[in-house]
Parts: C-alpha cells; sequence; structure tokens
C-alpha cells in the first residue's frame, strides 16, 4: 500500500504519513514539520527553493515531475498528518 504526501503529491510513499516519517520527495517530516506549519505553507517553501528531490536513498521514479504532482492535488484542501 502507497501513501500520498499532502505537501507535494507523491503518491507512492510506503508508510503512513506519521510518527515522524520523513517524504523521499519533500523531506517534510510528518508530526514534526506539518505541527508548526501547513502543508500549503511547507509546499510553498518547497517550490521557492527549487523542489528538488529529497532522498540521496530512494531516487525519483521514473519520469517524475514534481510540477505534474502539484497540478494533480486537490486545491484548497488541508489534510492534518494526524489524519493518516
Amino acid at each position: 500500500m502507497n501513501y500520498k504526501c499532502p505537501v507535494r503529491g507523491f503518491d507512492e510513499l510506503p508508510f503512513l504519513l506519521a510518527d515522524n516519517n520523513t517524504c523521499s520527495c519533500c523531506g517534510t517530516e510528518f508530526g514534526y514539520h506539518d505541527l508548526r506549519l501547513s502543508h500549503t505553507v511547507l509546499r510553498n517553501q518547497s517550490v521557492a527553493n527549487g523542489s528538488h528531490w529529497f532522498s540521496a536513498r530512494m531516487p525519483p521514479p521514473t519520469g517524475w515531475n514534481v510540477a505534474q504532482q502539484i497540478r494533480n492535488m486537490p486545491a484548497g484542501r488541508e489534510v492534518p498528518s494526524k489524519a493518516f
């Protein structure tokens, strides 16, 4: 089962978005970074910093496109990581 990052929309996370797991795509540590900042703020910061792939251990999937990922996300919906 895969999970979707509420920050940048990466939908191949192999773990729940809790318990201080870190997104391979954006580097958000769920249960830490998103306690202080909304997913929208984290997304905007990521885009402002170039939206680079975060993980050095897990490479991005073939054809990965962060702009397309973000465009495919539902607009205006904040989902607390605790909901996952």
